[in-house]
C-alpha cells in the first residue's frame, strides 16, 4: 500500500488546479484563477453585467474563510497577460 502525506502546500495546489481549469471552461486563460480574472474585469472600470457581483461574493468568502481583503483584485497577476488568452471576456468592449 502506498502513503501519501498530504501536506497544506499539496490542498493549495490542487484548488489551484481545480480554480484554473474551471476558468479555462468559463472561456479565460489556463494560467489564470476565476479570482484574477474577476479582479481584472473590475479594475478595468468596464466590467460585463453580474462580474461586480460575482467579485463581491468571491471576495465575501476569502474574507471569511481566509481573513484576506480585496480579493481578487489582489489576485490579478500582470505578468500573465491573460486577457489575450480568452475566448470569452468579461470586460466590455468599447
Amino acid at each position: 500500500m502506498i502513503k501519501v502525506k498530504i501536506s497544506g502546500r499539496y490542498i493549495y495546489n490542487l484548488f489551484l488546479t481545480l480554480d484554473q481549469s474551471l476558468n479555462t471552461l468559463l472561456g479565460g486563460s489556463a494560467d489564470e484563477s476565476i479570482s484574477g480574472r474577476l479582479g481584472r474585469a473590475v479594475e478595468s472600470g468596464t466590467p460585463k453585467r453580474g462580474v461586480k457581483t460575482a467579485a463581491k461574493v468571491v471576495d465575501w468568502l476569502a474574507l471569511k474563510l481566509f481573513k484576506q481583503d480585496d480579493h481578487c483584485v489582489s489576485s490579478i497577476e500582470p505578468e500573465d497577460n491573460a486577457a489575450g488568452d480568452e475566448s470569452w471576456s468579461w470586460i466590455k468592449k468599447p
